[in-house]
C-alpha cells in the first residue's frame, strides 16, 4: 500500500473548440483538494479561442505561485482517439485523471482517485458516479449510475471485484469519469479498430482485477449535442422502436469484431489477466460468432435465438431481453 502524498497526478485535458466549456473545467482542475502536479492539455485544432484560453490559465498559475506543471501540445486536427493517445503520453503522473474539455471536477475527485489507488495497489483504473448537467449547466440528473439503469448485482459483482462480467456485457466506465494508473497505458496493447480508448482500457483493466467503480460523485458530466463521443441518457420509446426496425447486421458484425479484439488483447496481457475473465471472453466471443450465423428469416432465426436464451447467454454476456428482442426483430439484411 502506498501513501496518498507519494503518487503524483497527471490531469489529461482534451480539448476542441471548446472555448464556451474550457475555462470552467480548468477552474476547477486548480481548485481541487488535491491539486494535479501536471496538467497536460492537447487541442486538436481549435479555432474559437481555446487556446488563448488554455495560456490565460497557464500565466495565471504561475503568476499565484501554484506548484502545477503545465505541458501544452501543439494543437492540430486530430481524432478524438488519437488526441487522447497523444495526451496520455505526454503524462508523467502516476495517477491520470481523465478531464473532458465540457465537464466540471467536484473538488474532491482527484483526492478520491489517489486515495483508492494508493490503498489498492492492484487498481489501474477507477471510474466514477457523476451529476449530469446540460449545456447551460443545470443539473439533469444527480445520478449518472441511475440514469443508466446500473443494477444492485452489477454494483455487488463491482465490489466482489469483478467489473469484467459487467462491462463485457455493457459500457459503464465513460473516460470522462475515469482515472488511471500510468502503469496501464503501457501495458494495453494498441487500440484496435472498432473499439474506444475507453472501452479498451476498461474491458483490459477488468480483466486482471484492476477495475474499480468510486460510488461518490467526482464531476459533473455534461451532455449536449456536440458530445465528440456521446451524450449519457435513456432512450425514448421512439427510439427504441426505431432500434427494432433498424438491420441489425452492421451491428452484429461489429460485436463479432469487438469480441475477436478483445481475445487477442487478452492473449497479449497473458499472465495478468484472470482465468476466469479470459473464459468469459472467449465465451462472448462464441456467442458473436453464434449470433452472426443465425438466418436472416425471422421465423427461422427465433428458435436460435429462444434457444440461446434460454442457456443464459443473453443475460451473461450481452444486455439480456433487449438483445433478444433485437435479435428476434431486427431485419438482417
Amino acid at each position: 500500500m502506498a501513501a496518498p502524498h507519494t503518487l503524483t497526478v497527471s490531469a489529461a485535458v482534451t480539448s476542441t473548440n471548446a472555448a464556451r466549456y474550457l475555462g470552467d473545467q480548468l477552474e476547477s482542475i486548480l481548485a481541487q483538494t488535491r491539486l494535479p502536479d501536471q496538467v497536460v492539455v492537447a487541442d486538436a485544432g481549435s479555432t474559437d479561442g481555446s487556446q488563448e484560453l488554455v495560456r490565460s490559465f497557464v500565466e495565471r498559475t504561475r503568476a499565484a505561485g501554484l506548484p502545477v506543471v503545465w505541458t501544452i501540445l501543439p494543437s492540430e486536427p486530430t481524432p478524438l482517439d488519437a488526441n487522447m493517445a497523444r495526451t496520455y503520453a505526454a503524462c508523467t503522473g502516476d495517477v491520470v485523471v481523465v478531464c473532458d474539455h465540457d465537464d466540471v471536477c467536484l473538488p474532491t475527485r482527484f483526492a478520491h482517485a489517489v486515495e483508492l489507488f494508493a490503498a489498492r495497489p492492484e487498481l489501474l483504473l477507477v471510474h466514477c458516479e457523476a451529476e449530469i448537467i446540460d449545456p447551460d449547466g443545470v443539473t439533469v440528473s444527480t445520478s449518472m449510475l441511475r440514469t443508466e439503469g446500473v443494477t444492485p448485482e452489477e454494483l455487488a459483482q463491482y465490489r466482489a471485484g469483478e467489473a469484467f462480467r459487467v462491462l463485457v456485457r455493457r459500457f459503464l466506465a465513460h473516460g470522462a469519469t475515469a482515472a488511471l494508473r500510468r502503469d496501464l497505458v503501457h501495458l494495453a496493447p494498441p487500440v484496435p479498430h472498432g473499439f474506444r480508448t475507453d472501452a479498451w482500457y476498461a474491458l483490459l483493466a477488468a480483466a486482471t482485477g484492476g477495475v474499480a467503480l468510486d460510488e461518490r460523485p467526482g464531476l459533473r458530466y455534461r451532455t449536449h449535442p456536440t458530445n465528440v463521443s456521446g451524450g449519457v441518457r435513456r432512450r425514448s420509446a421512439g427510439e427504441k422502436l426505431r432500434m427494432l426496425r433498424e438491420p441489425g447486421g452492421d451491428r452484429n458484425a461489429r460485436l463479432l469484431a469487438r469480441a475477436a479484439a478483445l481475445v487477442d488483447g487478452l492473449d497479449a496481457l497473458r499472465p495478468h489477466v484472470q482465468d476466469w475473465a479470459y473464459d468469459l471472453a472467449v465465451d462472448n466471443l462464441r456467442h458473436e460468432q453464434a449470433r452472426s450465423r443465425y438466418p436472416r428469416n425471422r421465423l427461422l432465426r427465433a428458435p436460435y435465438v429462444l434457444r440461446t436464451a434460454a442457456g443464459g447467454a443473453y443475460d451473461r454476456l450481452a444486455r439480456g431481453r433487449k438483445d433478444v428482442l433485437l435479435d428476434l426483430l431486427q431485419p438482417t439484411g
